[in-house]
């Protein structure tokens, strides 16, 4: 799912190639997309590699929401129920996992729920609405 390349001290390492006993001396601080490794002078910078197509977006009924694990990391769309309507009211993914499609997925798979479900969609989130002014064909859901 997630795959790291790094450079450090002045060599590029691939994939899971840092040896060992370097990442288990390492503090890591994950700071917009880049884990900063260092706990020496010399700071090596980390970008992860998202594979969406590995990615499984669950339904976790009982919190409300749709729901992906990346690494450690938990990305959410999170919903209210209304009688035949569903409320999406906030959609999250850590600041380490932006920009690689993923609240997309979220908000994809949730809307083709609501579509077979039967369901109106309120977009009370930012993120929803706008996907849906994006991708026309998911327009007929609002109602």
């Amino acid at each position: 799912m997630l795959k790291a390349d790094a450079f450090l001290n002045g060599k590029f390492w691939e994939g899971n190639a840092l040896p060992e006993t370097l990442l288990s001396t390492m503090d890591v601080l994950v700071v917009a997309g880049w884990a900063l490794r260092g706990s020496s002078p010399s700071i090596t910078h980390t970008r992860m590699h998202i594979d969406l197509d590995q990615l499984e977006v669950r339904h976790n009924q009982a919190a409300h929401r749709f729901e992906v694990m990346a690494g450690d990391y938990l990305s959410v769309a999170e919903y209210r129920r209304d009688g035949q309507r569903i409320l999406f009211t906030h959609t999250e993914v850590p600041p380490a996992l932006r920009g690689h499609g993923i609240a997309a997925k979220l908000v994809r798979v949730a809307l083709d729920y609501a579509r077979e479900a039967g369901l109106t969609v309120v977009p009370l989130c930012w993120y929803v609405d706008a996907f849906i002014r994006r991708n026309p064909e998911y327009r007929d859901l609002l109602r």
